[in-house]
Order: structure tokens, then sequence, then C-alpha cells
């Protein structure tokens, strides 16, 4: 057969429908400027949406400087969202969706536990990043689902540092531990027990407490007849965590109070009497500090001016998912044009190589036996009470 460029082309036609020509459909793509397509799915609406929309927020904003600079590759970025309602079902099929019929190249979210854990097996059987907002510890597994990230931390990682602050920070050891029974709840009230047995210490009091429960005064009378000299406060529900401080208020007692992340948010100081929160801080992350003038770090207030008609409305639902949507957003993008593909082994390589990264969240970096990017080192305690502007100073 004689070669030449019409016998060539129909070849390259014939591969092409066999599907054996692997890359030529997507080097076609990225020719053409077909847009590089960002899946994100969560909770934005219902009761677990508040971190939610803040998150979607930071997405949105990320997005939009990067297709102001000409995209990812010289493609146009596109976010395709979906609201779950924080229900499992909704999540799988959404997944689903996004995954095999939208066919995005990476995936942001959901935010809560009981939708991650399901949807782990299509990310994988698609191959497709994913970097959830969700805090259950055994989400990331590098060996069973490597293509899973996380960016903002993990639960265990957040107990620690309450633990770590309680004995350092304070010089207490006599720890109260109120959690509620959800599941989320149950779940860090046993990683608290085990991570407090892994330094020997014994917990005084602990108290699984109603989610529901209106008047927690007796829960707090019990804790302080046990003697405890620090309280560690863990919950995913900001009206348990006024709850829990406004009984320790009404009771007078004055021991530190050291709180899950989910009490640094302007609802638990809109729900909580400010003298009922003397004492009282939360764990959080070292993007959350104000100075003085209630300013953040300068290239937190530089994104908070040049996108404030995106993230400004959600700046009350919390600066740190703002800044988990906006930098894990971008540090997506920056491991795709380092990989100089949306190929996802291609990007996951570029993951593991960029080594620890600084973020608008924080120090981000991943290897190849670590999918958990943030450092412990980002943590640190602030006054719950000294809220201003979406920020807090530092206890």
């Amino acid at each position: 057969m004689q070669i030449n460029r019409r016998n060539l082309l129909l070849s390259s036609a014939g591969f092409m429908a066999a599907g054996l020509l692997p890359g030529f459909q997507s080097a076609v793509r990225a020719a053409s400027g077909d847009p590089v397509k960002i899946g994100w799915f969560a909770a934005l609406s219902g009761p677990y949406s508040t971190g939610a929309l803040a998150q979607d927020a930071g997405h949105k904003a990320a997005i939009a400087e990067l297709n102001a600079k000409g995209g990812v590759l010289g493609r146009p970025v596109e976010l395709v969202a979906r609201d779950t309602v924080a229900d499992p079902g909704k999540a799988v099929n959404f997944v689903q969706e996004l995954l095999f019929s939208e066919k995005v190249n990476v995936l942001f979210g959901p935010n809560t536990s009981g939708e991650a854990m399901p949807i782990r097996d299509f990310i994988a059987e698609a191959n497709t990043i994913n970097m959830p907002t969700a805090l259950i510890d055994h989400v990331i597994d590098p060996e069973a689902y490597p293509t899973i990230f996380r960016v903002g931390g993990s639960a265990g990682q957040q107990i620690e540092a309450g633990i770590t602050f309680a004995l350092d920070h304070y010089k207490k050891q006599k720890i109260a531990l109120f959690v509620d029974n959800l599941s989320y709840g149950v779940l860090c009230r046993d990683l608290a027990l085990e991570k407090m047995k892994a330094r020997n210490i014994e917990p005084v009091y602990v108290g699984t407490l109603d989610a529901n429960k209106v008047d927690l005064g007796d829960d707090i009378i019990k804790a302080r007849n046990s003697g405890a000299d620090v309280l560690l406060v863990w919950s995913a529900a900001s009206s348990f965590m006024a709850r829990v401080l406004t009984a320790r208020g009404e009771q007078k007692w004055d021991i530190p109070a050291i709180c899950a992340p989910i009490a640094l948010n302007a609802q638990i100081t809109d729900l909580v009497k400010k003298e009922y929160l003397d004492g009282a801080v939360g764990v959080g992350f070292r993007h959350l500090a104000v100075d003085g003038n209630g300013k953040f770090a300068a290239g937190i207030e530089a994104l908070l001016t040049k996108q404030a008609s995106i993230v400004g409305p959600q700046l009350k639902n919390g600066i740190t998912w703002i800044l988990l949507g906006y930098a894990s957003t971008k540090l997506w993008a920056a491991a795709v044009e380092k990989a100089g593909s949306v190929e996802t082994d291609a990007v996951i390589a570029a993951l593991e190589t960029m080594g620890a990264t600084e973020t608008l969240f924080g120090k981000v970096g991943f290897s190849p036996s670590s999918r958990e990017g943030l450092s412990m080192d980002e943590y640190a305690l602030f006054t719950i009470s000294s809220f201003q502007n979406g920020g807090f100073t530092l206890a």
C-alpha cells in the first residue's frame, strides 16, 4: 500500500474510531480549547451547608482568577456543581454523574463523612483525583485509594491539636470531654480517648450528650464534680457547641474550654453571651489570625479585596472554608501546569513531588505514602470572643 497524506488520514480516522489512539482525543480537546472541568459536590443547602457555601465561594474565586489569566494549560476552567443536601444517596448518584457523564478532570467534596465513604470506589473506578472536605480519618487511604487527597486536615489532627494545647498551653491534664451523640461526635470521642491513652492520660469525665438536649446544666455539674480542670468540647454542630458554652457560663465554671474548629464562626458569638465565652478557645488554623485592626495576612486581604463580590457574602460563614476552596483549586491547577497535562497519573506525580507548598490555607504537601497534606504546624488556638471581620486573635 502506498503511503500518502490521504491514506494516512484515513488510517488515523479508523484508529481513532476504534479507540486505538489513546490520548489523541484528549489532545484534540486541549487544542480546541474545550474547558477543563472541575466537579464539586457538597451540602449546598440544608443544616450542613454553612461551610460548603463558603467553600463554594472559594472555588469560584480561584476559577475566576485562573480564567482571567488564560485558564489552565490554555483551556478555560468550568465548575460543575451539585447540591447533595448531605444525603449519601444523592452523593452517590451525583458522583457517578460527574465522573462518568460530565467527565470532570478533578472532584472536590463532599463536606460530610457520611457521603465520603460510599463514593470512594466510584472515584477509584474513574481514576480521578478527589479532594474531600470530610474530616473522618479513614476517608484517606493512600494504598487503596491513591487518587484521594486531603488539603484541609482531619478530625484526628484537630483532636490531637486540642489535647496538645490542653497539656502544653494550659498545663492541664484533668480533662473532661464533651461530644454529641451523633455519628461524628461519637467518632471524635473514640479518637480523643485513643489519643489520650497513647499519652497515658485518662479523662476524668466523658459526656456523650444528646445533640438536641436544650439544657446541659446537669452535665456541666457532673463534669465539674469530677475534678476536671480543662474542658474539651467536640462536635460538628454550632448549636450544640453554643449550648455547652452557655451551660458552662450559667454554672460559672471558669476552667478553660477548648473547642472544635466549628466554634470559630460568627454563629457562636451570636448565640452565646460574651461573658460566657470567657476562657473559651477554639482549635483553628493560623490563617484565621487577625491583627489589632482586624486584618488578615496580606495575601488573604488581597483575595478578599479582589474577589469581594464572590467571597464577601460568605465571610460570615468562615474564612477557613473560603480559603479551603480557593487553595485546593489553585493547588490542583499548579500541579496540572507542572505536569503539562490533566491526566490523573501525571497530576498525581506532580502533587507528590511539589513538596511543601505555601497556600493561603496553610502549608500543604503530599508524598507517595501520604495523602494528608496539611502540616500540624498550621494549627493554633484562638479566643472565640475575639471574632472580628471573619478572623480571631491568638489565645
